[in-house]
């Protein structure tokens, strides 16, 4: 039994020696490979890419993503996320005739999905008169901000246009960007704000008025044009005026 023991342990300590020996002989003779990865361009979110790389083995080269955040890979199809650099890393493990690769890493940028904002402005206004909403979109779906560069004229809080005084309003609606999305080109819409009207009767009351107090019995038919109680021909419609002190 001493014997068979010490056989078995003779034969175990050889076979591992064995085992060792061919290991560090494949090791050592096994054939070098390289990668080619090309580096690839910029790219876009949202907008997917197919990236390649060989290996001088004609073995099969995997692709994994070191940023995820702003990348990610399945298989060779590359989608890039958000804003920032990508880096993707190539490996080849090699097989029974050739050593590993080193592996070979490239970084690119990744630049956010274009956007633009559609504003077509509200139009001229009148100060006394409420002005609408302001109203923009953009093509991100994100929400538009506005702002005024005249705000001795008007003033913007959120939506809302405050008309402050007469001359020329310009407000300008914004889109920052975000992640995946770069900042839109501002779109500037300018308008004119226009006084308030004279405070005084229309035609049409100045009439009723001259009529009523008998002015058309004494002085027959009232001025035909626009000019009662708004400034227009005053000198007619004062002279008409004076005479009813002379009836």
């Amino acid at each position: 039994n001493a014997n068979a023991n010490a056989n078995a342990n003779a034969n175990a300590n050889a076979n591992a020696y064995a085992n060792a020996y061919a290991y560090a002989y494949a090791y050592a003779y096994a054939v070098a490979q390289t990668i080619t990865f090309v580096q690839p361009a910029a790219q876009v979110a949202g907008t997917n890419a197919t990236l390649s790389a060989t290996a001088s083995s004609n073995l099969a080269v995997t692709l994994a993503s070191t940023t995820s955040s702003i990348c990610t890979l399945s298989g060779s199809t590359l989608t890039p996320l958000a804003i920032g650099t990508c880096s993707i890393t190539a490996t080849q493990a090699g097989n029974g005739t050739y050593a590993a690769a080193a592996s070979v890493t490239r970084s690119f940028a990744v630049a956010g999905r274009p956007q633009t904002i559609t504003f077509a402005g509200p139009g001229n206004q009148t100060m006394g008169t409420a002005a609408p909403a302001l109203s923009a979109t953009s093509t991100s779906g994100l929400s538009v901000t506005f702002a005024s560069s005249t705000t001795g004229i008007c003033t913007v809080s959120g939506t809302t246009l405050t008309l402050v005084a007469a001359g020329s309003c310009t407000i300008t609606a914004n889109q920052a960007g975000n992640t995946g999305y770069a900042p839109a080109a501002a779109v500037p819409s300018t308008f004119t704000v226009a006084a308030a009207p004279a405070a005084g009767g229309s035609a049409t009351a100045g009439k009723a008025l001259y009529t009523g107090n008998a002015c058309f019995a004494c002085h027959g038919t009232p001025p035909s044009q626009k000019k009662v109680l708004n400034g227009a021909n005053l000198t007619t419609l004062t002279n008409s005026f004076k005479n009813i002190g002379e009836m």
